[in-house]
């Protein structure tokens, strides 16, 4: 990665770092606009559905629409990064921690394996406390078929908004923060901006507006280390993707029914100050037991990169 800049009196030079965050938003609207809606138009126009199910039906061509559809907004940010990378930083998809080989599958695996264990923690928390109770198995009201094709369409759509908020966040804009800035004020600034653009979910209102940022900022600060432990986008995008993926649809910890469990279903009886806001988007985020959670896997991170870290922040 490039040597990190001192911009310090030369506003210029940052005015300049600061209009190309601008024109790489700009690049992923126009983007968006070609490649997502027109590719939905295109495929509609060829007889393909955009749902994954017509009249209760899979078929082949929903099957491949709704693949494509999904996959189209991570190949959208991460294009989108590669231009400015390329054509305005004189940069590789490298320096922001996308790189393939052998380290690719064990980092992206290890950040599974902690997503898993973070998110069992609530759960067996919540378990024994009586906040939480398994009223049964998803395997129980589905067929073998309809359960695995449920596990697709969830995987799909997990792993795509994943990418996309990781490549996003963790990857150019903590790269262009870093430039501007340093590794600490990177770290802080993209984890505010993550908390703070979750305010614009409709769950967010009443009570949760306070919470949301603080909330969602620790998360982002948990995705962040585990990012800089290894400077590599793997990690944190297995561990985002095992937090949300069991959070919701294995372990059901927000509340979880026939239709979208994978494993567990669920009811949630905790108090919102212990188990979060159930029958959202959020689940236990903003609850006390998740926030813990989120403390537990911010200071493991931060043991497993320690040495990066003490670098990184000047810590002597």
């Amino acid at each position: 990665m490039k040597k990190i800049l001192n911009f310090s009196g030369n506003s210029k030079i940052r005015l300049i770092q600061i209009i190309n965050i601008f024109i790489f938003l700009l690049i992923l609207a126009i983007l968006y606009f070609i490649f997502s809606i027109q590719l939905a138009k295109f495929l509609t126009h060829l007889g393909f559905s955009r749902n994954l199910m017509i009249n209760g039906t899979v078929t082949i061509n929903s099957l491949m629409s709704f693949t494509i559809n999904k996959f189209s907004s991570p190949f959208i940010v991460i294009f989108g990064v590669w231009l400015c990378l390329r054509f305005s930083e004189k940069d590789k998809l490298s320096s922001i921690g996308v790189k393939f080989d052998k380290k690719t599958l064990p980092d992206f695996t290890f950040g599974l394996l902690i997503g898993f264990v973070l998110t069992g923690l609530i759960l067996i928390t919540e378990l024994v406390f009586g906040w939480i109770s398994i009223e049964g198995l998803a395997a129980n009201h589905k067929t073998t078929f309809y359960l695995v094709l449920t596990a697709y369409a969830l995987f799909i759509q997990c792993i795509c908004s994943v990418i996309v908020e990781e490549v996003f966040f963790r990857g150019y804009l903590f790269y262009k923060f870093e430039q501007l800035f340093n590794t600490k004020t990177a770290l802080i600034v993209t984890s505010f901006i993550f908390g703070i653009i979750h305010l614009f979910n409709p769950n967010a209102k009443n009570w949760t507006l306070f919470v949301i940022p603080f909330a969602l900022f620790l998360l982002g600060v948990m995705f962040g280390t585990s990012f800089l432990a290894k400077r590599r986008l793997w990690m944190p995008i297995g561990l985002h993707f095992a937090w949300n993926f069991f959070e919701y649809y294995v372990f059901g910890l927000n509340n979880s029914n026939s239709e979208t469990a994978l494993l567990f279903i669920t009811k949630v009886t905790g108090s919102k100050f212990w188990v979060g806001l159930p029958n959202s988007s959020f689940g236990p985020e903003l609850g006390f037991v998740g926030i813990v959670s989120m403390i537990i896997g911010i200071l493991y991170f931060w043991h497993v990169g320690k040495l990066g870290f003490r670098k990184a922040f000047k810590f002597n």
